[in-house]
């Protein structure tokens, strides 16, 4: 709806703050014209589900050095409305 070419997965540390922890790992898939909320759901949940299960052996063996956010750079979605939820 917003034209935006990508989205992706986070894993990160959590926080009192809204999406305020520090970055353990990230990972970026491309949003094809032909996607939608479902395909979407689908394509970002195996994505995070491979990016979990490369992320946990280097978290545990202390391997990863999170990365503090920069909140200067934070942006939030807004909440869709009934009509544009088809």
């Amino acid at each position: 709806m917003q034209g935006k070419k990508e989205t992706g997965i986070t894993i990160m540390y959590m926080a009192e703050a809204l999406d305020a922890g520090d970055i353990i790992s990230t990972a970026k898939l491309e949003i094809d014209d032909e996607d939608h909320v479902g395909s979407l759901h689908d394509k970002l949940s195996a994505l995070g589900s491979e990016l979990l299960m490369d992320t946990l052996p280097d978290l545990f063996n202390n391997r990863i050095t999170p990365q503090k956010q920069n909140d200067e750079e934070a942006t939030y979605a807004y909440n869709i409305k009934r009509e544009q939820e088809k």
